[in-house]
């Protein structure tokens, strides 16, 4: 491993150590409360902030990681040279890739509203279209529990 790619992993790790605290300071907070996952994606969604604070944190760990993996690839498969550097520049793009899709599911607002998606909806084969999704979801975590007395519906 050269220097610059030591220092880069380095930077990396400073960067990731808040995120991560502060990931999990978010998630226990969000656990405590009662929290379903349709409320926080109801806090997320639309949300320029959430969306600086994971990409930050998606590109900080698929630099780290391909930078580490890069490593491993190179003492344990004897990779050299540009083998090495493509393997490592493919992990990179894959995670950014996966991680960016996954803030982008996370934050993004829906395309969806009431009066435009009747005919987008009958695109949906399960149970409407991704805004009428988190919607319902939304609506369902304020209403009460169903109790086992209750009829249910079939």
């Amino acid at each position: 491993m050269t220097f610059r790619l030591y220092m880069v992993q380095r930077i990396s790790a400073l960067i990731m150590a808040p995120l991560v605290l502060m990931h999990i300071a978010v998630m226990i907070y969000a656990i405590q409360g009662g929290l379903s996952a349709a409320e926080i994606l109801g806090r997320t969604q639309g949300s320029v902030l959430w969306f600086l604070f994971y990409g930050t944190f998606v590109v900080a760990v698929s630099i780290h990681a391909a930078i580490g993996l890069r490593t491993v690839l190179s003492e344990w498969a004897g990779l050299r040279g540009t083998a090495l550097n493509a393997a490592a520049w493919a992990i990179l793009a894959l995670l950014l890739i996966l991680g960016m899709q996954a803030v982008y599911g996370v934050t993004a607002t829906s395309s969806c509203c009431p009066s435009t998606c009747s005919a987008d909806c009958a695109l949906w084969r399960w149970n409407g279209c991704p805004g009428h999704r988190a919607r319902k979801l939304r609506l369902q975590a304020r209403l009460p529990p169903r109790r086992w007395w209750q009829a249910s519906s079939f």
